[in-house]
């Protein structure tokens, strides 16, 4: 919470927000400080400043000052840790262009559903944490900007937390403010924690469409915000609404097991295929037209090859002539590479993108699919030679 606040003293010299969400959960933080990774997280990238200063010193205990102050001190040694991504802009992540800080979890954790709804008991608390709670709203109000304090519901709320929950809410009504538990809201917004949970503490993409979805409607009933889509000055948060977007899609194409449902989602205009097939599909070839036609994937067969082409998203696929084809994609480099395996005593292709081999089946077809706006490895899956009629191996 103290980080909060001078994130918002720091905010104020150069903003003047119509609303401030503040939210609730770290209100049940009880040790007057935390781990060294937040730490460092939460004020090496404030510029310097007396905020930052100020903020370093509340977060540090003072013994332990000139470790942070000295802020090499903290990173010196990773030089052995160093690789390609670290000399890259933005680390190489295209994701970050735009980033306005919200990190989508696209892991699912089922979880019972919590109940919390019966506690009645307060609890207060730490000494520390209601200080800068308090002084967050306090200095929000003396600029005459509103304030929503919002928790954000998540699996793993204890009945102790539940009790420290209620004071803050009690504390936000003290100022005049709204004060929403969405925890308490489950069935009202739709949260199912047996498919909307990332781990205990935070929402996976489907809670998190829910809960915002939800947290908007009720600021617009309740606030006056500017709409400020289709903006110029805001183009930055349309980026990276679409960046967001297209990482749930991609996530949606993974969890998807259905070839012909694949197929569809393959023809997403971002997408590249890079399609392998071995020469040992030779002695099944009569079946490689109903499964590229399956997969909605045009082909030609030339005399010695299978080959898949669409100027469109398909950059190259099929049989080669060459040893290795190489191609520079964003900031990746791609090999398709072709080898003779004394086995099968046939040619093997093999699809590998920055030193990762991207191959689920031997002696079939392997599918890598790359989003050219996210500039990631969407998703990569086989088929076996034998079973042309759209089993996918992951």
């Amino acid at each position: 919470m103290w980080n909060t606040y001078y994130y918002l003293k720091e905010a104020l010299k150069t903003q003047r927000p119509e609303l401030i969400v503040l939210e609730a959960y770290c209100t049940v933080f009880d040790s007057d400080y935390i781990d060294d990774s937040r730490i460092i997280k939460n004020t090496f990238a404030m510029k310097w400043s007396k905020n930052k200063v100020d903020a370093m010193k509340t977060s540090v205990p003072q013994e332990r000052w000139a470790e942070f102050f000295l802020s090499y001190i903290q990173y010196h040694t990773r030089y052995t840790e160093l690789s390609k991504e670290d000399f890259l802009k933005n680390k190489g992540d295209v994701r970050y262009e735009n980033w306005k800080g919200f990190g989508c979890n696209m892991a699912t954790t089922a979880f019972p559903a919590p109940n919390v709804e019966n506690v009645t008991e307060r609890k207060p608390m730490s000494e520390k944490t209601e200080k800068y709670y308090r002084k967050t709203i306090e200095l929000a109000l003396e600029h005459n900007i509103p304030v929503l304090v919002a928790l954000s519901p998540y699996a793993g709320i204890a009945e102790s937390e539940q009790a420290v929950f209620l004071t803050a809410g009690d504390i936000a009504k003290e100022y005049g403010l709204n004060f929403i538990n969405y925890n308490l809201l489950y069935d009202t917004i739709g949260i199912d924690f047996s498919q909307d949970a990332a781990d205990p503490a935070h929402l996976n993409y489907r809670g998190n469409q829910k809960y915002t979805a939800a947290l908007g409607k009720y600021i617009k009933q309740h606030y006056k915000v500017s709409d400020r889509r289709g903006n110029p000055s805001y183009g930055s948060w349309d980026a990276d609404a679409e960046y967001i977007a297209a990482a749930i899609r991609n996530q949606e194409f993974r969890e998807t097991a259905a070839a012909g449902e694949l197929a569809e989602k393959m023809q997403n205009r971002n997408y590249r295929l890079y399609v392998s097939v071995d020469d040992e599909c030779k002695a099944n070839e009569q079946n490689l037209p109903e499964l590229f036609e399956g997969l909605q994937l045009p082909y030609v067969k030339d005399s010695s090859f299978w080959a898949v082409e669409d100027a469109n998203h398909i950059t190259y696929a099929g049989n080669m002539d060459e040893d290795a084809l190489h191609q520079r994609m964003d900031h990746h480099d791609l090999y398709i590479t072709r080898r003779f395996d004394e086995d099968s005593q046939s040619y093997v292709q093999t699809v590998t993108l920055d030193r990762t081999v991207y191959r689920k089946v031997d002696g079939g077809v392997n599918i890598l699919v790359y989003d050219t706006l996210t500039q990631s490895v969407v998703d990569c899956f086989g088929i076996q030679a034998e079973s042309f009629h759209g089993e996918v191996i992951r």
